[in-house]
């Protein structure tokens, strides 16, 4: 078991040759853990660790200015002439001493925090664009510790090493080049793990001046900040020559992605000096502390420290990430380094409406905003060689020796030092490796025998180049519920697959790579073997499909359940897929144009021929009828077919105009995006079949805030020709399939147009209402970050959702059908609970309950 964290980084470390090192302490003696150490005038600086210890490497024979800082206590400065000797410091602070102001008077008297909140909002924009490129260095230092692990997983866990109450450690030094507007030039220079098995690799960095929406996360600096925190004013302080204003941070409705906490923002300045921040999702706390310090007039975080820690599937858990950034070079944007006096405009009479530029001397926030605004309109017409749709571009390399590091390297560039309980995780999975290399020799010598990969299945490795590897997996025929199945049309069966893939490196992913998917089959009730094959080539955007074979088929292809749960339903003689033989092969195209675009075209031919349950069912518990496997519909009764032959070609258009993406070593990883995505798809259907039929669908999905978000789905089609349809060519619009193949969401599907059964086990109305004609069908759903239960804050806490839903369904058969429904999602972390109303024109109002997975 391999634990990856790819995460995104501020910046790496130098190496310098005379040290600078000792302890942070308060006035008790207590050691102040991660406090801050940053060089005055210069980009270089540290972060003590946890027991409140800091090395330092700086240059000799050369004086500096050195400045220890610690949230809530006085800054230091001590003036240090260094010579080639290593130095040992012992440092005191002090808290500090919070001046308390303006006091409001009376209960209508506005506390001070938010005057000063609406100015540091207003000039966050300028804040996040004052830096247009950097070049850092940073020593990072992530650790993970398991306080307890499941029972059932303890076991195969430690295998990999954890153990509980001993830290897993990984150091990374890195260098970063960042530039405006969002692009990050990575190398990683060393990285050393206590663990070979738990890689810890970066960390998050969070932009309080402007966190991506797609984070689901509401900064106390946000420009809709007012509509989720209250704030008040704690009072002021002095650090190097600044006022820093001390504002308590208090949410509205704390929960997922809304903060509580502490934030000092610099008066005049209204940029972050220090923050102290918290949130939670799903019981686990993430916090956050970040220390800014001044360099060319900007004040940058020269420290971050991320915790996160809680219980979540039995674990309980903490991941600590700490940086030490040092910024070699910062370039700054020529644009944004006038200070401008920003006037709290609230209450004021309306200014003239004149241009406004930062050179001026003073502006209102409204002036401000609406400068800003001006000017983002103007960078985007200037940007022209940017793409549109990226939102941000990393790219990341290694050093040939990232991994081959000495400890004498170690010793020399570690900025942060290791504690006491780190250090004893290193000696902890030094001697893992040891046993691992001892366990790997044995596996070597015994390898598994034939008989138990014939058993289990499992995943080979065929070859393996530097731009590609060839793997195959194999599924076991003889586990029941995994290889060994039944249903009331074949009786008992087994099948197999045999998949190859040929899969490129991520620095080749444009060159040829392929699938070559086989299943076999053997029916025991029908005594028939069966067998079906897919390829698919693809090189770049081209991707070219053939297959074929002898192999049963569900009336609606998109029907996606399980052969498990089916195998279990059949037990009591409910047969979910029902089916029919379908004989033939196909080819086909798909052009895909990034997320943006995509063309595909498929041409099959099949022979389809009906298929019957079994006349003498042997299996089965209960008294009850078989489920038929003939469908019923009320637009085609009976729904049984001749043997025919049917030649379909079928072609989707697909446009998402406003797909994002980020580039990560060239290649685009696409994001989520508020903009709606339109499919058009036609089909024609010859030979024994005739019919024409064209859809046309839109979905969006649109983030409401933290944890909420509104989707929707609308789909409308027609048959232009119908002359010979046969039940598997008509619309299918109550799929079983909850992930629904056209939307790609997982709520575009009818609750009690099923059954009135709390849970859908019966598919006596799956294909009652598919279609021949004309159809419109819409779904759309709300999730609330608060509705009723999720009003109180433990149930907000623990992840839990709800959410209000609407169906509606008009075919020939089935005019004006809606429904009404409130879901609950989340409940012990995997079930979801829904009530529903339907209401059907010309019938009474119909009340219906519903327990399933969680989306």
């Amino acid at each position: 078991m391999r634990f990856t964290f790819l995460l995104i980084l501020l910046s790496s470390l130098n190496v310098f040759a005379v040290k600078i090192k000792g302890i942070i302490k308060d006035t008790a003696g207590e050691p102040l853990g991660f406090a801050s150490v940053v060089v005055r005038g210069e980009t270089t600086g540290t972060m003590a660790n946890a027991q409140g210890e800091f090395v330092l490497d700086l240059p000799g024979n050369k004086s500096y200015d050195l400045v220890f800082q610690f949230m809530g206590y006085k800054s230091v400065s001590r003036s240090i002439d260094l010579k080639q000797e290593d130095i040992t410091l012992q440092i005191v602070l002090q808290e500090q001493a919070i001046n308390l102001g303006e006091i409001k008077i009376g209960k209508s008297k506005e506390d001070p925090a938010y005057s000063i909140m609406r100015k540091a909002i207003a000039k966050s924009k300028i804040h996040d664009k004052q830096v247009l490129a950097y070049d850092a260095d940073a020593y990072i230092k992530n650790t993970v510790l398991f306080n307890k692990i499941p029972l059932l997983l303890k076991k195969e866990i430690e295998k990999d090493g954890f153990k509980v109450g001993v830290p897993s450690i990984t150091e990374m030094v890195m260098n970063i080049k960042f530039s405006q507007p969002n692009k990050r030039v990575i190398k990683v220079l060393a990285k050393k793990q206590s663990l070979n098995s738990i890689d810890i690799e970066g960390y998050i960095l969070l932009n309080f001046y402007n966190i991506p929406t797609n984070m689901g996360m509401i900064s106390p600096l946000s420009p809709n900040a007012f509509s989720y925190y209250k704030f008040e004013y704690l009072g002021y302080f002095e650090d190097r020559g600044q006022v820093v204003n001390k504002i308590k941070v208090i949410p509205k409705s704390y929960g997922p992605g809304v903060f509580k906490g502490t934030i000092f923002i610099l008066e005049d300045y209204w940029s972050i000096h220090s923050l102290d921040l918290e949130t939670i999702s799903q019981g686990v706390s993430f916090k956050t502390k970040q220390l800014y310090s001044p360099t060319k007039n900007v004040w940058v975080p020269t420290s971050q420290v991320l915790d996160v820690n809680g219980k979540l599937l039995g674990f309980d858990f903490t991941f600590k990430g700490q940086v030490s950034p040092k910024y070699k070079s910062i370039s700054l944007n020529s644009k944004f380094i006038e200070e401008v006096k920003v006037i709290d405009d609230k209450g004021l009479p309306k200014r003239k409406q004149e241009p406004k530029t930062l050179g001026q001397n003073e502006l209102t926030i409204k002036e401000m905003n609406r400068m800003i605004k001006q000017m983002e309109k103007e960078e985007k017409k200037v940007a022209k060689t940017q793409e549109k749709n990226v939102v941000r571009e990393d790219s990341v390399s290694y050093d040939s020796l990232v991994n081959k590091r000495s400890q004498e390297y170690w010793e020399t560039v570690r900025s942060i030092p290791l504690t006491a309980e780190e250090t004893k995780g290193y000696t902890f999975g030094d001697s893992i490796k040891i046993v691992k290399q001892n366990d790997t020799t044995k596996k070597i010598l015994k390898p598994k025998s034939p008989l138990f990969k014939a058993l289990w299945g499992g995943s080979y490795l065929l070859s393996k180049q530097d731009s590609s590897k060839t793997t195959l997996e194999y599924s076991s025929p003889l586990i029941p519920f995994m290889g060994v199945h039944y249903n009331i049309v074949e009786g008992v069966f087994t099948q197999t697959q045999f998949n190859f893939q040929k899969k490129p490196s991520f620095q080749h992913y444009n060159g040829w790579h392929y699938s070559i998917n086989n299943t076999l089959k053997y029916a025991f009730g029908i005594e028939r073997f069966m067998a079906k094959t897919d390829i698919k080539f693809t090189k770049g955007e081209n991707t070219f499909e053939a297959g074929g074979g002898s192999f049963n088929q569900t009336f609606d292809r998109n029907q996606n359940i399980p052969l498990y749960a089916n195998t279990i339903v059949n037990l009591f003689k409910i047969n979910l897929t029902q089916m029919y033989m379908n004989e033939g092969g196909y080819i086909g195209y798909n052009y895909k144009k990034d997320n943006l675009f995509s063309f595909s075209t498929n041409l099959e031919y099949a022979q389809r021929s009906m298929m019957y349950n079994l006349t003498n069912i042997k299996l089965g518990i209960g008294n009850r009828e078989p489920t038929p496997n003939s469908p019923t519909n009320l637009e085609l009764n009976p729904s049984d077919f001749p043997k025919h032959n049917a030649l379909l070609w079928s072609s989707m258009l697909t446009y998402s105009p406003g797909a994002k993406y980020r580039l990560f070593n060239g290649k685009k990883i696409y994001t989520e995006s508020n903009k709606p995505e339109f499919n058009l798809r036609y089909t024609k259907g010859m030979a024994d079949v005739n019919y024409d039929v064209i859809s046309l669908g839109i979905n969006q999905k649109i983030n409401t805030g933290p944890k909420s978000q509104f989707k929707y789905y609308i789909e409308g089609g027609d048959f232009l020709n119908s002359s010979k349809v046969y039940l598997m060519d008509m619309k299918h619009v109550n799929s079983v399939n909850f992930l629904n193949a056209a939307s790609g969401s997982v709520f575009a599907f009818y609750r009690l147009l099923n059954t009135n059964l709390p849970l859908q086990i019966s598919p006596d109305n799956y294909y009652k209402y598919s279609t021949q004609g004309a159809y419109l069908k819409g779904h759309a759903v709300n999730e609330f970050r608060k509705l009723l239960f999720t009003q109180i804050p433990i149930v907000r806490y623990t992840g839990i959702k709800e959410d209000l839903f609407i169906n509606y369904l008009k075919t020939p058969a089935k005019t004006n059908y809606l429904e009404v429904g409130y879901g609950i999602n989340g409940l012990l972390k995997v079930l979801r609970f829904e009530v529903i109303t339907a209401f059907e024109q010309g019938q009474k109002p119909r009340f219906g309950w519903q327990i399933g997975a969680a989306f």
